[in-house]
């Protein structure tokens, strides 16, 4: 006859009643625990979506079919030449490339018609060629071209080919449906800029087409409201996608998890810890933050930029196990911080833009006064700008170096010194140096 186990010990019996205190402890805070209602910062109001565009008036969709219809065999991948010429760079091969800047003019009047539609969408329609790939291709081979014509000393013809890239960069800047879009967008923009830095340098670059080239140069007034708009249209797509996570069995909260934090965290335990509408609150904040630092200049303004871009990459670090209840979307909110990071770039874009006008304005002087250079930027206003433009990194008005010609900003690292410019450009444009200069 077996003998009767014998009776659990105080301490054992202790220890099974705090395991399951615990366990319904975890069960109350971290699953039955009810998420936020919806909370809109103060004095925020979330940008309105961009309005649809139905195929029959899309650019994008056009210019995507139109160039598909060529059938370049030159420009299909691999290592044909789009390829190439997305990354075009002297030397090149001319026996490869030549066919494809010779296309030039065929894509600039497809181009030219696609600007002329009603509106774009970074969906380019089924069956067709991927948004990217199409608009690169007409930056780039056009861009070629104008560079080609340049060396040759054709500005009138190079002005005409750079006209339509112009409107297209700016078309990219100003109607972002993402931070991804907006940021092609804004990189097409400095190229396209840079670019006609080259040409107005040229001897042949007489007043009307400064004035030209001036125009294309308007003051970047609207570029952080347009960057705003892009994490807008990122903020509503996480709207529609994580509202039912916990519920999509497909959706791998922990695989992600895992991915950020170089961890793997279980799928259970993230999906316990994520309330959707606390994670877009806290979204929103994120937004409305970026939105005011955006408005601000100066050094401040950076210093306030970085930090809460630190402060965001920390919170992605921290544990999934912490008593937060909404761990994993804390961290799937903080892992935006991407927008900060574009944030600051767009003060470099911004000063690039400023300084190109006012290389231009000082050019157009230096041709009404027999060739001498612009003492000073004040001598521009107001019969070649309206006013003298502001350094966006410390808000003082913008550097002016008149023995060699050159406008400049302080740059991120505050320093007031002459970036030093690459063999044969006329302007430079990175962190701690944005400039331009006369030839």
């Amino acid at each position: 006859m077996e003998s009767p186990p014998p009776p659990l010990s105080p301490r054992t019996k202790l220890w099974i009643v705090l395991g399951v205190l615990g366990g319904l402890g975890y069960a109350g805070w971290f699953q039955l625990i009810r998420d936020e209602p919806p909370r809109t910062p103060l004095g925020f109001a979330l940008p309105e979506r961009l309005p649809a565009v139905p195929d029959a008036g899309n650019g994008l969709v056009y210019l995507d079919e139109e160039i598909e219809k060529q059938s370049w065999p030159e420009i299909e991948g691999g290592e044909g030449g789009h390829n190439l010429i997305i990354g075009w760079r002297k030397p090149w091969d001319a026996e490869r490339m030549q066919p494809l800047v010779d296309a030039a003019p065929a894509m600039r009047e497809i181009l030219e018609k696609a600007l002329g539609y009603s509106g774009w969408r970074e969906e380019t329609g089924p069956g067709t060629r991927s948004f990217y790939k199409s608009v690169d291709l007409a930056r780039n081979l056009l861009l070629a071209k104008v560079r080609q014509l340049a060396e040759a000393g054709e500005v009138q013809a190079a002005m005409d080919c750079l006209e339509p890239v112009m409107r297209l960069s700016r078309r990219q800047e100003q109607t972002p449906i993402s931070l991804a879009h907006f940021m092609i967008g804004a990189a097409a923009s400095r190229a396209s800029d840079a670019t006609l830095m080259q040409v107005i340098a040229l001897p042949g670059a007489n007043d009307a087409i400064l004035v030209r080239g001036f125009s294309w140069l308007e003051p970047p007034t609207a570029l952080r409201e347009d960057m705003i708009k892009g994490l807008a249209g990122d903020y509503r797509r996480d709207a529609e996608l994580w509202f039912d996570a916990r519920k999509d069995l497909k959706l791998k909260l922990g695989d992600i998890m895992g991915l950020m934090s170089g961890k793997d965290v279980p799928d259970w335990l993230a999906k316990s810890r994520f309330k959707p509408q606390a994670y877009h609150n806290l979204r929103l904040q994120h937004l409305a933050l970026l939105d005011r630092i955006s408005k601000d200049t100066g050094p401040a303004r950076l210093q306030e930029l970085r930090a809460a871009r630190d402060s965001l990459e920390k919170e992605t670090k921290l544990s999934s196990w912490s008593l937060d209840p909404n761990r994993v979307g804390r961290i799937l909110a903080a892992s935006n911080h991407f927008g900060f990071d574009m944030a600051e770039s767009t003060l470099s874009c911004d000063a690039f833009r400023r300084c190109c006008r006012v290389v231009v304005a000082a050019k157009r002087w230096s041709l009404a006064h027999g060739g001498q250079r612009v003492p000073a930027l004040a001598d521009l206003v107001p019969e070649y700008l309206p006013e003298v433009p502001l350094d966006p990194y410390d808000g003082r008005p913008l550097r002016w170096d008149a023995a060699s010609g050159t406008a400049y900003v302080s740059g991120s690292d505050g320093v007031d010194d002459l970036p030093e410019f690459p063999p044969g450009e006329a302007s430079v444009l990175r962190d701690g140096g944005v400039a331009t200069r006369l030839p």
